[in-house]
């Protein structure tokens, strides 16, 4: 038996699993909330999140969108088309030394 392609993680999990995002929130967080103490500090640690994750969301279902898009047969034949006319554009440019 065939086994199955394995699967891609989510594009929230493999950016989240980026160590300078990380070290980013950790170095700009304070910088915003301040010495108030650590409830503010939390406070907008959540509301970072919230907002990061909403923003994925978004960012995933319009790559959803656009994948439905690009998959038809004709969009990818004005894409190859497209690319194909760039190519020997650039083809020429060089072979004209320009």
């Amino acid at each position: 038996m065939a086994s199955a392609p394995p699967r891609s993680l989510p594009t929230p999990c493999v950016a989240s699993a980026r160590a300078e995002a990380g070290v980013f929130a950790i170095s700009l967080l304070p910088a915003f909330a301040g010495s108030r103490g650590l409830l503010p500090t939390v406070g907008f640690g959540v509301v970072w999140a919230v907002v990061t994750a909403c923003w994925y969301a978004v960012f995933v279902l319009l790559v959803g969108r656009g994948r439905t898009l690009v998959t038809r047969p004709r969009a990818q034949r004005i894409v190859g088309s497209a690319s194909g006319i760039v190519l020997v554009a650039v083809g020429l440019g060089v072979a004209l030394g320009l």
